[in-house]
């Protein structure tokens, strides 16, 4: 990447900060993205690689024996579609309707995401349900992080969809971000003509071709918007509907504590949550099923938030996918050094060289689990 084209991903596109495509069918909707990408890719002279196109582009796939039901496939923040296609690859072949959005702001050039909000965030996931309307009996809605709490919105706040809202499926679900993360983000925005020059989390050059790697402050306050507007309606009413949620008690970008809590205040009896962790802890609501992350046989130290919906062969973030994290170097002495795959946490770090796990060693029983969810009292 040339230096022209690294100051270009700190100056937005314009391309790519409000949600324009109400009007459009799905299939259009999907051309009209990958021609905005394209057309942002030109305007940096970055080179046109139509793989990576597709693999940032919304996507529809339609299975060959139909259930007559439909799942909406909402990333996360700083992600693209990509991130989802591993579990939207296993539900087509269960027979759902399968279709995946772009949130505004993303997979373009991550100073778009300076100049949109979480309202266009909201826009694109309303489409995405509507979308559905005369196609599918009933709809489930699976977020990722960011898309969790943005399919939690879509409930919260709009009782009434066609067609009917079946169920969510709320991955890594951002119900509350990184304590540190708040107060920093808070900081930032309360105090914002003091920093008035700090528009970035983090700024950086290396390359993921479906992904972000700068992260914005105005990025994080919108997310924490959506997060809060879900807190005011949940203090008002619970959540019926069925929920399944498989998270890391070990992230390290949301909290765990606070999805439990929410989770515990779900009612419905179809409930399931799949927790990845090594604490043993005894949680006593018997819809939580801990399940043990450690896998020493793979250097695999616990889950990481971004692990949770990619499978170990994605060709991307899978084991031999083409796509590495940096190795975060232990901060003491070890006598071993072998790299180790897990969470960004201060423990890892502390006594291990470090990779952040970017899959989901237990991919396949993950789905078996949810296949058992969907179809569970039909």
């Amino acid at each position: 990447m040339t230096l022209s084209n690294i100051l270009h991903n700190f100056q937005a596109s314009g391309l790519n900060s409000h949600f324009i495509y109400k009007n459009l069918s799905f299939k259009a909707y999907c051309q009209a993205v990958r021609a905005m990408l394209r057309k942002a890719r030109e305007d940096v002279r970055l080179p046109i690689n139509e793989e990576h196109i597709e693999l940032n582009s919304p996507f529809e796939l339609a299975p060959e024996k139909p259930n007559h039901k439909g799942a909406l496939l909402i990333h996360g923040l700083f992600d693209s579609p990509f991130i989802m296609r591993d579990i939207g690859n296993h539900l087509v072949k269960q027979g759902y309707l399968v279709r995946a959005i772009l949130l505004p702001g993303h997979a373009t050039i991550p100073a778009d995401l300076l100049t949109t909000s979480y309202r266009e965030w909201l826009k694109a996931t309303e489409y995405g349900v509507k979308s559905f309307a005369n196609q599918v009996d009933e709809l489930y809605l699976v977020g990722f992080s960011t898309g969790a709490a943005l399919a939690l919105h879509e409930v919260l706040y709009h009782t009434k969809s066609t067609p009917p809202i079946a169920g969510l499926v709320l991955l890594s679900p951002a119900i509350a971000i990184n304590t540190i993360t708040s107060i920093y983000v808070r900081l930032l925005r309360t105090f914002r003509w003091l920093f008035k020059d700090q528009k970035w989390i983090l700024r950086n050059e290396c390359p993921d071709y479906t992904k972000y790697t700068s992260f914005p402050v105005n990025s994080a306050y919108h997310l924490k918007r959506i997060i809060s507007e879900n807190n005011r309606a949940l203090a008002k009413r619970t959540l019926s509907i069925p929920v399944f949620m498989a998270m890391s008690e070990d992230d390290e970008t949301v909290r765990c504590d606070a999805a439990i809590k929410f989770f515990e205040r779900c009612v419905n009896p179809d409930n399931m949550f799949m927790l990845y962790g090594n604490s043993g802890y005894n949680y006593k609501n018997p819809q939580i099923n801990l399940v043990p992350s450690k896998k020493l046989s793979q250097k695999i130290l616990d889950m990481s938030h971004v692990a949770i919906p990619v499978a170990p062969t994605n060709l991307h973030y899978g084991k031999k996918g083409d796509h590495q994290e940096p190795i975060q170097e232990s901060k003491n002495e070890i006598q071993d050094t072998s790299v180790f795959l897990g969470a960004l946490s201060t423990e890892n770090e502390k006594f291990h060289r470090l990779r952040r796990l970017t899959f989901n060693p237990f991919f396949s029983k993950l789905m078996d689990q949810l296949d058992y969810f969907l179809n569970y009292g039909q």
